[in-house]
């Protein structure tokens, strides 16, 4: 039964408690994080909160001397939370204690865990950046072999001044095109990965790559980490109990946690860290 350790399950263990048990969930989910890691994080204790932000305001340029100007700073508007929990259980009968030499009977289930809570916070992430922001619509395509995938990263980056942004999120099949074309072919030098758990990085650019089909199809997100959005984090509700009737112990861990985009808006409410292009591949 999916979630549940067995005796044939297991390769031989002591007991762990809860608390080790939770802490490894949560080390390894951390370790595994791909898109989420772009979005700052932000404490929200009591689970429900706003945190005010302003918009960009603009500049009087070049005054003459007693020269009046109007008050120009940016509206402010609140990120608003309200927090959601996001459950891992797990069970370890007591036949697989018993048998169990060394280790940890739940080692196995608490890294799978683990990669679940990062894939589900990757994917709240990479929606919350889909959600609004800039856009421009691809004049060329990457599908196309011998068209120029850089143009595009270009014109997008335009749009994002005066943030330079330091990651670009695609969907696997515009990822599958991005490293078929020939211009990534004859430019690619091998460059290091910056951020943990990316593809890498686009040769000639500052931009690391991550691939996560939970933004719109066949486009890509280029965004300026811990400024394109932010993670409301509460606090961890850990729970654990002897199943009499089951012969198992249970453990029980609650994540509450909420993605949001936005933190700067432009005047049409689009994230300022964030530019989407569309219609990347035919």
């Amino acid at each position: 039964m999916p979630g549940v350790t067995t005796a044939t399950s297991i390769n031989g263990v002591l007991d762990a408690n809860a608390k080790k048990i939770l802490t490894n969930v949560l080390k390894e989910s951390v370790e595994m994080s791909g898109v989420s890691q772009l979005l700052q994080r932000v404490p929200v204790p009591n689970l429900v909160g706003s945190i005010p932000v302003a918009s960009a305001g603009s500049v009087d340029e070049d005054l003459d001397e007693f020269e009046h100007s109007d008050v120009n700073g940016g509206k402010f508007y609140n990120l608003e939370y309200n927090l959601k929990k996001d459950r891992v259980k797990l069970m370890s009968s007591d036949e697989a204690e018993i048998k169990s030499l060394k280790g940890s009977p739940l080692s196995i289930q608490v890294s799978a865990s683990a990669m679940q809570l990062s894939a589900t916070l990757d994917k709240k992430s990479a929606e919350a950046l889909d959600t609004a922001p800039q856009t421009v619509s691809a004049a060329t395509l990457w599908d196309t072999p011998t068209n120029n995938i850089y143009k595009e990263i270009s014109r997008a980056k335009a749009l994002m001044k005066p943030y330079k942004p330091d990651a670009i999120i695609m969907t696997q099949d515009v990822y599958d095109a991005y490293i078929s074309n020939d211009t990534l072919l004859t430019l690619a030098t091998g460059n290091p990965t910056v951020m943990q758990n990316s593809e890498g990085i686009m040769p000639g650019t500052s931009l690391n790559i991550f691939v996560d089909d939970n933004i719109t199809a066949k486009s890509a997100i280029l965004c300026k980490s811990q400024v394109c959005g932010a993670i409301g984090q509460g606090p961890v509700k850990a729970r654990q109990w002897d199943d009499g009737d089951s012969g198992a112990k249970v453990y029980q861990y609650d994540v509450f946690r909420q993605a949001k985009d936005c933190i700067f808006k432009n005047s049409s409410d689009e994230n300022m860290a964030a530019v989407q292009i569309t219609g990347l591949i035919s």
